[in-house]
């Protein structure tokens, strides 16, 4: 149908049932026919809807196609399978926002996209010119989610420091499988990481519930290592009975540092300890490597304890123990001690003196100043300082002898606490007392500077004269004279 208020520039065949060829331009409402343009085809309508019927919408082959039935638009397909549908011949690119030296957005013809790069290496590659980030979720000063330049990831930040890093504002938590009541997994915003709590105490927590074990490698026949409800470590088993528990199949070694040829540190399957050996002979073995010390507590200048490599013993500041136990006091500490510093069982002080139920000892041994014996050799019972060889001094408050020989019962000897003497007797009266129940002499004092006299004894008088007392060696009754026996005639 033609407009009768128009005039037509252009020569018209209609022949109905056949089509149309127009070499001009034409006004119509409808076309029943097909309708071919050699020139540009414009359809023009500022009230009007122009409406494609049964057949679609084609340019070319499958330049664009625009399906009627479904709809589906088609570049570079006569079947496009969804709404928009692209398909390039060879390696042409799908679809471009740009230039070929310089895109912003590209689908390439393998499918990848690609932004800001021409030739995208992966299903999405994101190239940012200078220092702009790759991807962002928010603002320059809120930022929800980044990809910066250098590739690190921001959640919460505009300058991510690390590969992956996340910023929670506030106390939230940084990250959380589960829920707020029954977390799986969680990150808190101190750092710390907690599975199956919310409130992770560290910066690893695992609470699990009920028996549950909290951490396993294996199976529940079979674990290799586990850390059970109760805190429990176990290797090789899946019941650990104390803090630490290993179990070895067969007999392989229970832990090992080094190899099986050059051991450093090794418990057998037995519960034997070997240390440079890896078979360990008793329950702790240790093996030295040429010259090298067994067992040191401390530096080698400086060892507080030293097992030697030839078995020689040494305690204090020494790295070379002379003898097969060698104690080398540092400073003015004692070398041994049982029991304290002011109630001491035994001690063996800085200089070598022993000690017994003092802790400072006055000599070279000193039970605690009932028996002393000094460096120079001098003894001393009941004193610490004895002024001669052997000194005794009972004390003031002393009730028994100073010394004696016998028994209680039988006394040959003793001199008391007021330093009588008694000879068979134990209550000695005088400075000198002497008590026999035999016939036989109970004393001999010498026989002078005479041939011909017997045995002499020598007083003195109150006013300090000589008398002396002797017996001839005819057995005449004995002499009672003045004189010394020094000078018997």
């Amino acid at each position: 149908m033609f407009r009768k208020d128009k005039s037509y520039s252009f020569v018209l065949a209609l022949i109905m049932g056949v089509a149309l060829a127009v070499g001009g331009s034409v006004w119509a409402t409808s076309i029943g026919t097909n309708v071919t343009v050699t020139g540009a085809l414009t359809v023009n309508s500022s009230t009007a809807t122009s409406t494609l019927s049964t057949g679609g919408f084609t340019v070319g082959t499958n330049q664009f196609l625009v399906q009627q039935t479904s709809g589906n638009v088609g570049i570079g397909t006569t079947t496009p399978t969804s709404l928009f549908s692209i398909n390039a011949a060879g390696n042409t690119n799908l679809f471009s926002i740009g230039s070929t030296t310089g895109l912003d957005f590209i689908v390439a013809s393998n499918g990848n996209v690609g932004i800001g790069t021409t030739s995208p290496v992966a299903s999405f590659s994101i190239n940012a010119p200078g220092n702009q980030n790759l991807f962002a979720i928010g603002s320059t000063t809120g930022m929800t989610f980044l990809v910066a330049s250098n590739g690190n990831i921001g959640l919460g930040t505009t300058t991510p420091i690390a590969s992956f890093s996340i910023n929670a504002p506030g106390n939230q938590n940084l990250f959380v499988v589960g829920s707020s009541t029954g977390s799986t997994f969680l990150i808190a915003s101190n750092g710390n990481i907690g599975l199956g709590t919310t409130t992770p105490i560290a910066s690893f927590s695992i609470n699990a519930p009920g028996n549950q074990n909290l951490f396993s490698i294996g199976s529940t026949t079979n674990s290799t290592f586990l850390v059970a409800s109760n805190g429990n470590v176990g290797i090789g088993t899946t019941t650990p009975i104390a803090s630490f528990s290993i179990n070895a199949a067969g007999n392989q070694n229970l832990f090992a540092i080094g190899s099986t040829t050059n051991s450093t540190f090794l418990v057998a399957g037995n519960g034997y300890v070997g240390i440079g050996s890896s078979s360990p002979t008793a329950l702790l073995s240790i093996n030295s490597l040429g010259n090298q010390n067994l067992f040191a507590v401390g530096s080698t200048t400086g060892s507080n304890f030293l097992i030697a490599n030839n078995g020689n013993i040494g305690i204090g500041a020494t790295s070379t123990p002379a003898a097969f136990f060698s104690i080398n006091s540092v400073g003015n500490q004692n070398i041994f001690a049982i029991g304290s510093t002011s109630a001491s069982s035994f001690i063996v002080d800085a200089f070598g003196n022993v000690g017994v139920s003092t802790a400072a000892p006055a000599g070279m041994f000193d039970a605690n100043g009932k028996f002393t014996v000094l460096r120079g050799g001098n003894v001393g019972v009941g004193s610490t300082t004895p002024t001669s060889f052997f000194a005794i001094n009972p004390g003031s408050s002393a009730n028994g002898p100073e010394f004696t020989i016998g028994s209680s019962t039988r006394t040959h000897f003793v001199v008391t606490n007021t330093g009588n003497v008694g000879i068979g007797t134990t209550s000695p009266f005088y400075m000198l007392s002497i008590s026999t129940s035999t016939a036989t002499s109970t004393i001999e004092i010498g026989t002078g500077n005479s041939t011909t006299k017997g045995s002499c004894i020598q007083l003195y008088t109150t006013s300090g004269a000589v008398v002396r007392m002797y017996a001839t060696t005819t057995g005449t009754p004995a002499v009672f004279e003045a004189g010394s026996c020094s000078s018997l005639p």
